[in-house]
């Protein structure tokens, strides 16, 4: 399984080198820059998943009573399920990233443009899905702590506290995205080729 897992990395990173390569120079800063802007946030996300299975790991090493801690019920997932989530997740993301290179790259604009969207697309419509496959039980219970944390109408228990505070932590990375994406389509539209972001500031 490892080894297939390198051998995809593989074949995706030498796509993706290869379309990068027969771009202009002036195209390739701007593609690549919007490249990142689509695809970072599902990134972060996935890399946040594996770390989240690692502390369930530790936890469980450690004896403690996580599920206690974090008000979870019987059937929440363990570590194992939560990097097989991680594991499709990393398979996915750049693999769509891969596409949307290789479309770019050869004249596909369109297809191209229509990866990410579609990417977005299926995971939402995953997360939302009422049938019982892909982990139903949590996937409602992440959705009922989404609602409480944006509707804080009733009482909040730890849960939504923990799910809000990694949020707020992540709201930087956010801001950033979009003011990043913000500046590549003011420049498209004003029509410079060379892009330049002050991240300091940010």
């Amino acid at each position: 399984m490892v080894i297939l897992f390198l051998l995809w990395g593989l074949c995706c990173c030498k796509i993706g080198w290869d379309s990068v390569m027969r771009m202009s120079v002036d195209l390739r800063d701007l593609f690549l820059y919007e490249a990142f802007l689509y695809y970072n946030p599902l990134l972060l996300v996935a890399l946040m998943i594996w770390l989240w299975g690692v502390n369930l790991w530790v936890f469980a090493q450690s004896s403690v009573n996580y599920a206690k801690v974090f008000d979870l019920s019987q059937t929440h997932l363990s570590h194992r399920e939560i990097w097989r989530c991680a594991t499709w997740l990393t398979l996915v993301v750049p693999t769509s990233m891969t596409a949307y290179l290789y479309l770019y790259s050869h004249g596909e604009v369109s297809l191209a443009a229509s990866q990410p969207v579609l990417l977005y697309a299926i995971l939402l419509m995953i997360l939302l899905s009422p049938f019982d496959m892909f982990y139903l039980s949590s996937r409602f219970f992440f959705l009922r702590t989404m609602w409480r944390i944006a509707l804080p109408l009733q009482a909040i228990t730890f849960p939504d506290f923990f799910m809000a505070d990694i949020f707020t932590s992540m709201s930087k990375i956010w801001n950033v995205q979009v003011v990043a994406w913000s500046i590549v389509r003011s420049r498209q539209l004003l029509g410079l080729k060379q892009i330049q972001f002050v991240v300091a500031t940010l």
